[in-house]
């Protein structure tokens, strides 16, 4: 059965704005190929999304999801604010602990990354979307938490350390940065996770 305009847009656009997580995309036909679009239709849908701020690109020049697409992801979980507030403060995050620093939302077991700024730890530059997570019960839910992160689409699957601090005002959002509870400077980080977190405490 063929497929209508409007799902074939969709599934353009969401190749563009998906792209591998374990490649530095950083140029259009890089991005065009990977999602599988001819070069004319690419180009052109390209073009929209940059515009509409669905697609941005990070630092580096890689392409990452724009401020828009996140504001849109985040607001259908009823945290459409933290769109705003999540870049700057995972930037500062991220340099004071130089580590990969993250937004994310979790359920029961698993961790949904929404936006992310890239520390030094080569191993966390691309982290998955979704992982499978494991708390450590013995934190108290409402300060840092140690998490025990599976990412499934690695063969044989990783196990991945993070610290996760609950972000005020929300049920589900977490800040949090790729990090083991032993390492040497955890008490450090845990620190600027709450002194971080502190920073969301605005009116939606």
């Amino acid at each position: 059965m063929s497929r209508g305009p409007y799902t074939r847009a969709i599934a353009a656009f969401e190749g563009l704005l998906t792209p591998p997580q374990d490649t530095h995309i950083d140029t259009p036909a890089a991005l065009i190929r990977a999602a599988g679009l001819p070069s004319s239709t690419g180009y052109r849908h390209l073009t929209t999304l940059e515009g509409a701020c669905l697609l941005s690109r990070d630092k580096a020049g890689a392409y990452v999801i724009g401020p828009a697409a996140l504001r849109i992801g985040l607001s259908a979980q009823g945290v459409g604010h933290l769109a705003v507030l999540a870049p700057p403060i995972l930037l500062r995050l991220r340099e004071a602990t130089g580590r990969t620093a993250f937004l994310a939302l979790a359920g029961a077991d698993h961790l949904n990354i929404c936006t992310f700024s890239t520390g030094r730890e080569a191993r966390h530059a691309a982290p998955a979307r979704t992982y499978r997570m494991s708390l450590d019960h013995h934190s108290m839910a409402e300060d840092v938490t140690t998490a025990y992160l599976t990412d499934t689409a690695n063969v044989p699957e990783r196990l991945i350390y993070a610290l996760l601090c609950p972000v005020p005002g929300t049920d589900a959002a977490r800040i949090g940065v790729f990090s083991s509870a032993q390492t040497e400077d955890a008490d450090q980080i845990r620190h600027h996770l709450r002194r971080c977190a502190d920073l969301f405490r605005v009116a939606p």
